[in-house]
């Protein structure tokens, strides 16, 4: 969905609504933006809004995203070159949105980090931007999602939460088709993301302890 204007979470609500997924009482409204066009025109108000950032390793997302669209029958990212320009872009995106929202307003955590200990993670997240209740490790995949186009039409519907998984090796660069050069830069731009997420984490911790002495 475009976040494009003011009435962005009024079209997001019906769009739930027309899913089934709408809880009236639910206090929060929430919406995962995959691509840079849905929030490229955002409007002021949306950065007052709370965000969580999360980033993948590149070369098990550069492989996934050509996975997910050669087993929908898109087009879009049909080879590996093709995906690590879109993930570096994305990246850019992200670290451009970062600084946009308010540091109370905003947490990013890595894929990895949540595989390790989704249930910390998640309490950590809920405590560092104010979510109450504290987010939960359940999760209910609705049809809609399930379906091409979807949030993750491929192996949502197998789970009903985030399994705690010991980290394992994303895989090696040797058997990707992308330059070494782009793969360089792919490598960068993560690094560089993951950076301003531990200096938040830092920053975080470093005030917690000064109001705790």
């Amino acid at each position: 969905m475009f976040h494009d204007g003011l009435d962005a979470p009024g079209r997001l609500a019906v769009n739930c609504i027309r899913r089934g997924s709408w809880k009236r009482n639910a206090p929060w409204q929430f919406d995962k933006i995959l691509h840079s066009r849905l929030d490229r025109h955002a409007p002021d108000e949306f950065f007052a809004a709370r965000a969580i950032f999360v980033a993948r390793e590149p070369v098990a997302t550069i492989r996934s995203i050509v996975t997910l669209y050669r087993t929908l029958g898109r087009p879009e990212y049909r080879d590996h070159a093709d995906a690590a320009r879109y993930y570096i872009e994305r990246l850019d995106a992200l670290a451009g949105m970062w600084h946009r929202f308010a540091p109370e307003r905003r947490v990013g955590i890595t894929h990895r980090s949540l595989m390790a200990e989704p249930d910390a993670i998640l309490a950590a997240t809920s405590g560092a931007i104010g979510i109450e209740p504290p987010l939960k490790n359940a999760y209910r995949s609705h049809a809609a999602s399930r379906r091409g186009g979807g949030g993750d039409p491929l192996v949502s519907g197998s789970y009903s939460r985030i399994e705690a998984a010991l980290p394992v090796a994303s895989g090696t660069r040797e058997f990707l088709d992308v330059p070494d050069t782009l793969l360089d830069l792919a490598v960068e731009r993560y690094a560089k993301l993951e950076a301003l997420f531990r200096s938040e984490q830092t920053v975080s911790a470093r005030n917690k302890w000064l109001e705790s002495v």
